[in-house]
């Protein structure tokens, strides 16, 4: 148990800064937790044509959890990921959750356009919360980043390293404003770019 012999800096502002974990290790602690779920949820419909036949570990947080600590090697991040994982798993279900809305038949055109447009106003308020609350900024998370994250897992092929080289190439550690122009600091990152060549969009 390395958190047990670490010595933590109690001035520090946040957790991870207490930890003093990297940006790198800490964007990639989140991404495992997103990759995960996103790879179970896709999975899971993608090779099961009758949800009840879908087994636990593509549809419970245990599952989530296996597999995000499965494909995590250093010791402090596999500690600090224990300690985020429930918040982020939270993240990305309620992403997961409008996905299949968006994407079921009985969906209705009002509804999809309801949901539409809570992620228009949900974009306007990210920046002001990420400088309201910078140390959450992990989870202030753009709809158009997360749902962005879903379709490079699928893109992908559920490969975590394939997912996380897209992401890198994308230098992740920033993030963009709405000109796409890149700013140092930020904890989202912009994708579009590269999602158009990897997707052909």
């Amino acid at each position: 148990m390395i958190l047990k012999s670490l010595s933590l800096n109690h001035d520090a502002n946040n957790l991870h800064d207490a930890l003093a974990l990297s940006t790198k290790s800490r964007t990639k602690c989140r991404e495992r937790v997103f990759f995960s779920v996103f790879a179970n949820y896709l999975q899971g419909k993608e090779f099961y044509e009758d949800e009840d036949d879908i087994p636990s570990e593509f549809t419970t947080k245990t599952g989530d959890l296996s597999r995000t600590l499965s494909i995590t090697n250093d010791p402090l991040e596999y500690e600090y990921t224990l300690l985020m994982f429930m918040k982020l798993q939270d993240v990305a279900t309620n992403v997961t959750a409008k996905y299949q809305m968006l994407n079921s038949p009985d969906t209705s055109a009002e509804d999809v356009f309801k949901l539409k447009m809570m992620d228009s106003m949900m974009e306007l308020m990210v920046e002001k919360e990420r400088t309201e609350s910078p140390e959450d900024s992990e989870y202030i998370l753009s709809p158009t980043g997360m749902n962005k994250r879903l379709e490079m897992v699928k893109a992908s092929r559920y490969n975590w390293e394939t997912y996380y080289n897209m992401i890198a190439a994308e230098d992740f550690f920033n993030s963009s404003s709405s000109s796409n122009k890149k700013t140092r600091g930020g904890n989202d990152f912009d994708v579009d770019d590269m999602l158009r060549n990897v997707l052909g969009d």
